[in-house]
């Protein structure tokens, strides 16, 4: 007998049910730590994905909507510093969690492609953001850093070559600046956090990659030690030689979320999924919106 390859779709009355599972499960998580990943069961991923998404909203409505005039605009700045650190991480290990990583790569890819074009309507409608015509934003570091990440995974030697050699051409734009003129503007070509954001990815991924093969009950603890330390010299380091302002230093207050994240599978639904998917999108249209 011939069989359906789709699912049937779950009831109403089923997803109510799981989320409710889920919202007790989190409340119960609330007094649950591991002793053996040093976590707090509550701090998920989709807990700290939230507090990006949160920071980052505040981040970039002062990006898009507000000059380094206005009195708000520098904490909103320094708010947003948050935001970054948790992605790049979420990111690292989620190229290692996933058994779909082609499309986990791509889905940064064409997520970047449909905020340049918005970025580039906005540009020549004349709408006055700051965003630049050859701003990248900061779904293209993401895509570059998953993307090596999934290439180490397939072969570990041709992924080491291609992330030296990403790191080398990503450090070489900042260090040698590209700049084009359009409308007789000069614009300067770049990526949002560049080799920095590039760096904490890949910290991230290789990290986790290489402690889960250790055998011994706290490799996930290490994890986080290496990542932590490699995330504080990646934000010195870049400070000390220009490439990062001082305000990105701002965001070591996000080391607690890396040092108590719960590696524990958070509650999940296709709304969430789609929320957090479109988000980034979301937060630099809203306010461009205002400026109309």
């Amino acid at each position: 007998m011939f069989k359906t390859p789709f699912k049937k779709p779950r009831s109403i009355k089923i997803q109510i049910n799981e989320f409710k599972h889920g919202f007790l499960s989190s409340v119960n998580a609330l007094i649950k730590f591991n002793k053996y990943t040093f976590s707090w069961e509550f701090l998920t991923s989709t807990i700290i994905r939230w507090i990006a998404v949160i920071t980052m909203f505040v981040d970039h409505f002062a990006f898009v909507a507000l000059t380094p005039l206005d009195k708000n605009y520098v904490s909103m700045r320094i708010i947003g510093r948050i935001a970054f650190p948790i992605f790049g991480f979420l990111a690292g290990l989620g190229i290692n969690y996933t058994s779909r990583k082609l499309y986990y790569v791509l889905r940064f890819l064409i997520l970047a492609i449909v905020i340049h074009v918005f970025v580039l309507i906005f540009y020549f409608t004349n709408i006055s953001t700051q965003l630049e015509p050859l701003y990248l934003n900061i779904m293209y570091i993401l895509f570059l850093g998953t993307l090596s990440g999934f290439v180490h995974t397939k072969n570990n030697l041709i992924g080491f070559g291609l992330i030296i050699s990403i790191f080398v051409i990503l450090f070489s734009l900042e260090a040698f600046p590209i700049r084009a003129t359009i409308n007789s503007s000069s614009f300067r070509f770049y990526i949002d956090y560049q080799t920095y954001g590039y760096s904490v990815i890949i910290t991230s991924y290789l990290a986790y990659y290489y402690f889960n093969k250790i055998n011994h009950e706290y490799k996930l603890i290490f994890f986080k030690i290496a990542f932590i330390i490699s995330f504080i010299l990646i934000n010195i380091i870049f400070n000390q030689i220009g490439f990062t302002s001082n305000i990105q230093l701002y965001s070591l207050v996000t080391i607690p979320l890396f040092l108590f994240y719960s590696f524990k599978k958070p509650y999940s639904h296709f709304i969430l999924t789609i929320w957090f998917s479109s988000a980034y999108a979301i937060s630099f249209i809203l306010p461009a919106l205002t400026l109309f």
